[in-house]
């Protein structure tokens, strides 16, 4: 099985908590997309940041990873990150990712409606 065959919940958390709310569905291209053509470098560093983020709640004394959190949760867990000189980086390149992401969905939009009719 590949990693672009199953769900990446982590990942997933980590971009609803950087950015503002954003069609699901309209990624899925997307992450197949981005699992086929990203650099190594740059997806070896989502996934570092998905992990480390995503755990960070447990050890700033919330008891359960990022996935678990509410949506205020996630806000401060990711705000705390932010002011962190270990993990401000790799919230940057999630950040990255997930614009790009938006990006993508944004030239695919015009396509997906002409398909529609």
């Amino acid at each position: 099985m590949s990693a672009s065959d199953h769900r990446h919940p982590w990942r997933e958390a980590l971009l609803a908590a950087t950015l503002p709310p954003i069609e699901r569905g309209g990624l899925e291209a997307f992450w197949r997309r981005f699992e086929q053509v990203a650099p190594v470098l740059l997806r070896l560093g989502l996934r570092a940041a998905a992990v480390i983020i995503g755990l960070l709640p447990v050890a700033l004394g919330y008891g359960r990873p990022l996935v678990s959190l509410s949506e205020d949760e996630r806000d401060a867990v990711i705000q705390r990150a932010s002011e962190l000189s270990l993990l401000a980086p790799l919230l940057e390149v999630a950040k990255l990712v997930a614009c790009l992401g938006c990006r993508r969905m944004e030239v695919d939009a015009p396509n997906r409606d002409s398909t529609s009719n």
